[in-house]
């Protein structure tokens, strides 16, 4: 069975996405329509992450359907901690794997934290046009970012790799701001090197054994990626050219949501 056709939630994030763009190109009024049409792919993306942490065999009978929701949220009771680690006394299986799924667990908790901040960022970009909202949706993705980067962990560093990032970044975000007022020439930079770092420690975690398939690596690498272009491309056309709002719309919100499913499917 493939991905698209397992879970219900998964295809209607697809259909709603769709379903966005063509909206979001043809209607750009600030609306209360637009924002739950807009938010509306996130939230089913982060309900099939929900439907598969519950489903995870490795944590199954560990924990409630109840605390196991709230893990994606970082929240967790000491009793619960207690339980998990009176359980895992009584495991068998080896510390690489238990180490493996830790990993695989804290990456899911990442990327839910993720879009559910990428909700908030997307609710205040429905106002793109005007700097405050757009100021406010960046820290919001800023938040987002930084889950990610919990998610996707420090444990494996390539400096070499994260240096030529980090300088493509400063050389393309001097180029982009040249015109910029300082309110962004402050803040787009922080958010650049954030959303440079998940792509780093995407890519740095393609090469570490946790446990998930190569396609699955494959997809944050390139959901971490197409991230990148996506809010490239909005930097483009708020401070660098001028181009038809349909277009320009429709190519942000195809690589957004493409971006977030990658992501997604990369923490199953």
């Amino acid at each position: 069975m493939s991905v698209l056709g397992e879970y219900l939630e998964l295809r209607v994030s697809v259909l709603c996405s769709a379903i966005a763009v063509l909206y979001l190109a043809l209607w750009q009024e600030p609306s209360l329509l637009a924002i739950f049409v807009k938010i509306l792919p996130c939230v089913f993306l982060f309900l099939y992450l929900g439907k598969k942490h519950l489903e995870d065999k490795q944590w199954r009978g560990e924990v409630s359907s109840l605390e196991t929701m709230l893990r994606l949220f970082g929240i967790s009771s000491s009793t619960s901690q207690e339980q998990r680690s009176a359980k895992s006394k009584k495991e068998s299986g080896s510390k690489g794997s238990q180490r493996k799924a830790l990993k695989r667990r804290q990456l899911r908790e990442g990327v839910a934290m993720g879009l559910l901040w990428s909700l908030i960022g997307d609710v205040f970009l429905i106002w793109i046009n005007v700097d405050v909202m757009f100021v406010l949706g960046m820290l919001a993705f800023e938040v987002a970012q930084l889950s990610y980067i919990r998610g996707l962990g420090f444990s494996s560093l390539k400096k070499l790799r994260g240096a030529v990032l980090y300088t493509v970044l400063v050389c393309v975000t001097v180029l982009v701001l040249q015109e910029a007022s300082l309110p962004f020439k402050l803040t787009v930079p922080l958010y650049s090197a954030t959303l440079t770092t998940t792509l780093w420690r995407a890519a740095d975690r393609y090469e570490e054994d946790d446990g998930r398939s190569t396609m699955q690596k494959s997809c944050s690498v390139l959901g971490a990626l197409t991230f990148v272009i996506s809010d490239t491309c909005i930097a483009l056309s708020k401070f660098v050219m001028d181009v038809d709002p349909m277009v320009a719309s429709a190519v942000i919100h195809v690589t957004y949501y493409l971006a977030q499913t990658l992501l997604t499917l990369g923490a199953i």
